[in-house]
């Protein structure tokens, strides 16, 4: 089983673009958000600071969706990537179980994703400390709750994509359906409280409720965290499952 994941580790890192343009979304973007709050409050100080609590979790918030699109080119890649390049037929003639080809893209692809979403709220934390300019900021076990978080992110954001990518058998297909149903589908339904506890079955929401909260948020569902935890393992564990169901039955 390690040898299949280094081999489907060593296959992602050799697609350039891929990896260049998820250091771009997991690094390039929060170094960016950073640099221009630097450069708005240099402007007026009045502004608010690049550094501090209430401003690491707006910027956390919104380096979660853009972690979710890297998430996203990275599980699909690494669940129907074989397909888009026409080697499936040459992994199966290996004589390898396909259920073991299958679970050796999940941490492969992990390998990758979670790595660079860690560094991209590194940049975030770090800078919630040492330009928070007066204002206050975030206590150590705050700032490792957001960080787990993104983790927790990125990992669920990958393994679904992964699954889903597997399962549909199109990296492009995949990205426009888990990208559309995470960023506007969701986001509608959970505004409709005629579902009531229907919503706590969404993935998107789920992933918020599980943020540590710096300041106050009402656009949070009144959800449990353990019922949150609950959603986001049952929309991996259906994903790795379709996965594994269509890997089997898929023609060589």
């Amino acid at each position: 089983m390690q040898r299949l994941t280094r081999a489907a580790l060593l296959t992602l890192r050799r697609r350039r673009a891929l990896m260049v343009w998820a250091a771009i979304l997991a690094i390039g973007v929060p170094v960016l958000i950073e640099v221009v709050l630097v450069v708005l409050h240099a402007d007026d100080s009045a502004s608010r600071p690049a550094g501090g609590a209430d401003t690491y979790t707006h910027v956390a918030s919104t380096l979660d969706l853009v972690l979710v699109v890297m998430a996203a080119l990275i599980g699909t890649t690494a669940g129907a990537g074989d397909l888009a390049a026409g080697t499936f037929r040459d992994l199966v003639a290996t004589g390898q179980p396909r259920t073991r080809l299958f679970l050796a893209r999940i941490p492969a692809a992990l390998a990758i994703s979670v790595p660079l979403g860690a560094i991209g709220i590194g940049v975030v934390t770090g800078a919630a400390f040492l330009l928070a300019d007066g204002a206050p900021t975030p206590s150590a076990a705050q700032a490792a709750g957001i960080v787990v978080h993104v983790v927790v992110v990125v990992a669920a954001g990958t393994i679904v994509a992964l699954g889903l990518a597997e399962t549909v058998g199109s990296r492009g297909i995949a990205i426009g359906v888990f990208l559309g149903w995470i960023l506007a589908g969701e986001q509608l339904l959970a505004n409709l409280s005629i579902l009531g506890r229907g919503r706590e079955l969404l993935l998107a929401p789920s992933l918020d409720r599980l943020r540590p909260l710096l300041v106050d948020d009402s656009r949070l569902l009144p959800m449990g965290l353990v019922a949150a935890a609950v959603t986001v393992a049952g929309w991996c564990i259906v994903a790795v499952a379709g996965g594994l169901w269509r890997v089997q039955r898929r023609d060589a």
